[in-house]
């Protein structure tokens, strides 16, 4: 079919990212038409590796790289890829495309329709004339319904491709040389035009303590004042004090890392594994670890699902606590000293997930 093998008007205007528009088409099977594009695209984007400032299609928006630049540039990465997948939505890509920018991995599952891969051979038996006219028609419908999928196949193809171009494009210049000094594994992500790959890089680049101080004492640091310190102001609402609030404990984690909420309040572990599993259960340092490898032993793994369940929990129950400590005090200083009276009375109403403490200051009054 022509049309699968030539690249659309639309396609076209949301690919033109430099200065200068073609119309170049392609015919052919639909390998070579990928492989064809990809090598436009590639030829696209070494234009433009030279420029100082981005030449992306979302104005104000952009992946930017300085080492020690502040806690900003992980943020900046969390906005920037919603705005990526805004755009791909608002531009009418498949939504296998900017489902698969959102996870960060490709989603080809998403691609619709999905053709039956329970239809019998030929050489299946049928003993009844129902039974074999049923038969054939649902491998008709799947054969229509596996050509459209191919097809969809080559479209979604193809606009990853773009989005490669697009989210190259959101990348300033100190981004790229950063990139480019991964020398071997942008230089695969460059010659396929790989989205997701091109995608996990950045994020790996940013969600590093070098992109809040070189010094990784001082990044920990300057991230832990700015999570202690952060406090709902006045007239900020319980949705963007949430959303900040976030931000913060996403930074701290990249440089403190995962577990570091579950391991500063080491002493609350053995209450918290009294909460979720009751006083009968083994002391939280007794559980394995879940590193351990011990295929064979079905109640170690349970263990090990027990720990990690724990550490969520008390991770949980700090960033609830520290969210309901910071919250604006003209609003909400009543509610801290009725959670410290009741709990004084034996009555623990202090949330225990960050979700939780949302919803309290949301229906507190």
């Amino acid at each position: 079919m022509d049309s699968k093998n030539k690249v659309s008007t639309r396609s076209r205007n949301k690919l033109n990212t430099s200065s200068t528009s073609t119309s170049t088409s392609y015919s052919g099977n639909g390998d070579s038409y990928i492989w064809k594009y990809k090598k436009e695209i590639r030829h696209q984007v070494n234009q433009n590796k030279t420029k100082n400032e981005h030449y992306g299609v979302l104005k104000g928006f952009k992946y930017d790289y300085r080492s020690g630049g502040g806690t900003t540039q992980i943020e900046d990465y969390v906005e920037v890829t919603k705005k990526i997948v805004s755009y791909a939505c608002l531009n009418c890509y498949m939504f296998a495309v900017w489902k698969s920018i959102m996870n960060i991995k490709l989603s080809k599952e998403f691609i619709i329709p999905q053709p039956n891969k329970d239809i019998v051979d030929d050489d299946e038996v049928y003993y009844t004339k129902e039974a074999l006219l049923e038969a054939y028609e649902q491998k008709i419908i799947n054969k229509v319904i596996k050509e459209i999928y191919e097809e969809n196949l080559i479209k979604f193809d193809t606009e990853m491709i773009e989005m490669y171009a697009i989210i190259y494009g959101q990348c300033t210049y100190p981004m790229k040389q950063k990139l480019r000094s991964h020398h071997k594994a942008f230089k695969s992500i460059d010659n396929d035009s790989d989205t997701i790959g091109l995608l996990k890089l950045i994020k790996s680049i940013l969600y590093s303590y070098e992109s809040v101080h070189p010094y990784r004492p001082l990044a920990i640091l300057h991230s832990l004042e700015r999570f202690f310190s952060f406090e709902q102001t006045k007239h900020m609402s319980n949705n963007d004090y949430l959303i900040q609030f976030k931000k913060n404990v996403m930074v701290v984690k990249v440089c403190c890392g995962d577990d570091y909420f579950s391991i500063c309040i080491q002493k609350n572990l053995d209450d918290a594994t009294e909460s979720l599993y009751g006083p009968t259960i083994v002391k939280y340092d007794d559980l394995p670890a879940e590193d351990e490898n011990d295929d064979d032993d079905d109640d170690n793994d349970e263990q090990k699902q027990q720990r990690s369940k724990v550490k969520k929990a008390t991770s949980e129950m700090l960033l609830a606590n520290a969210f309901i400590r910071n919250s604006d005090q003209d609003r909400f200083e009543r509610l801290l000293h009725d959670l410290h009276f009741h709990y004084l009375c034996k009555q623990d109403c202090y949330p225990k997930t960050l979700s939780d403490a949302y919803q309290l200051l949301e229906n507190y009054e």
